[in-house]
Formats: C-alpha cells, sequence, structure tokens
C-alpha cells in the first residue's frame, strides 16, 4: 500500500456515523496536520429515467408500470436525455 514507487498518495475514505464524522475528521487532521489532509465531496447525479425507475421501485409499484412510464419517455440524444421537469412542461 505505501511505498515509494507509488506516483498518487493513497486515499482515506471516512464513510462514518454521521454523529462521528466530525471527530474523525478531527483526529485525521490532528494526527497528520491540515497541510496534509483534505475533506472532498462528491455527488452523483441521474438522468430522468433512472429517477422514474428509483421512484417507482421506492413507492412500491410494479416494475412494469415504471417500465412502461420510461418507454414512454423520448430517447437520449447524443447520450443526453430530456431534463424530467421538461417532460411535465409539454
Amino acid at each position: 500500500f505505501l511505498n515509494p514507487e507509488r506516483i498518487n498518495p493513497p486515499d482515506v475514505d471516512i464513510d462514518f456515523d454521521d454523529r462521528q464524522r466530525d471527530q474523525m475528521v478531527r483526529y485525521v487532521t490532528e494526527k497528520y496536520g491540515s497541510a496534509y489532509t483534505a475533506q472532498v465531496n462528491t455527488f452523483g447525479t441521474i438522468k430522468a429515467k433512472a429517477a422514474v425507475k428509483d421512484a417507482n421501485r421506492i413507492l412500491g409499484y410494479p416494475f412494469a408500470m415504471g417500465d412502461r412510464i420510461t418507454k414512454a419517455m423520448p430517447p437520449d440524444v447524443m447520450g443526453k436525455g430530456v431534463p424530467l421537469a421538461d417532460l411535465f412542461n409539454e
């Protein structure tokens, strides 16, 4: 894991319970110093069809219903889908 030939420094993922996250961030910062630590957030996004399928599943509707809705949606054009909000305005 740690060796002098490694090109990039290692990272530490701190997926901890929200109630203990601040404590872990403080510990790591105190141990390694603020010059050697950073907090990075990532945000995931999903396209309209995936959002509809997720909502369908979470609400407990049959898979076939979500499938039918997404098949009625316009296809992606050059990899870009229509925003879900735009579908409600049509």
